[in-house]
């Protein structure tokens, strides 16, 4: 599998040939009630992408766009990656507004969202600095967690076909 291929892989790919494998991700696991729960910096985190914050930040549609992170010859763009990077708190900050009131903003006219902004990144930052951090690892989570609701996975398979046909044409 070349270098192109493996970046092109879906999440489910990766699932799939990983559990084939036996491997496993010690980043997440699932709770009873379909939750992700991440572990951040030996805090765990429940995340669920509700319908109201993911829609109202347009989510879906930063995350198909951000997902790929190559270039032109298939090399990776860094300019893709530092986007990425600010995105993903962002992501995460959607993805806490169900489970964590400390982590929640008024998402019609974004008060208090430079605050709780503020909180994600410094979540992100810290787990950037450990020595285990891998950036795509954490994406590939939360984007996992945004396409297990029924409706959002409906719409995230939407958008990224829109993209790819998109990609084709140009």
């Amino acid at each position: 599998m070349n270098k192109r291929q493996v970046q092109n892989l879906t999440i489910i790919d990766v699932y799939k040939r990983a559990i084939l494998r036996g491997g496993s991700f010690p980043l997440k696991q699932w709770g009873k009630d379909r939750n992700m729960k991440i572990e951040l910096n030996g805090k765990e985190y429940n995340i669920k992408f509700g319908y109201k914050p993911t829609l109202k930040e347009r989510i879906i549609s930063k995350v198909v766009k951000l997902g790929d992170v190559t270039g032109e010859n298939d090399e990776v763009d860094m300019e893709k990656v530092e986007d990425l990077l600010l995105f993903l708190p962002e992501l995460l900050l959607v993805g806490l507004q169900v489970n964590h009131n400390d982590f929640r903003y008024d998402y019609d006219t974004k008060e208090g969202k430079e605050k709780q902004l503020a909180k994600a990144f410094d979540i992100v930052e810290e787990y950037m600095s450990g020595e285990d951090a891998n950036v795509m690892q954490l994406f590939n989570q939360l984007q996992e967690a945004l396409t297990q609701d029924g409706f959002l996975a409906s719409l995230f398979r939407q958008e990224t076909s829109k993209q790819k046909k998109q990609k084709a044409e140009s």
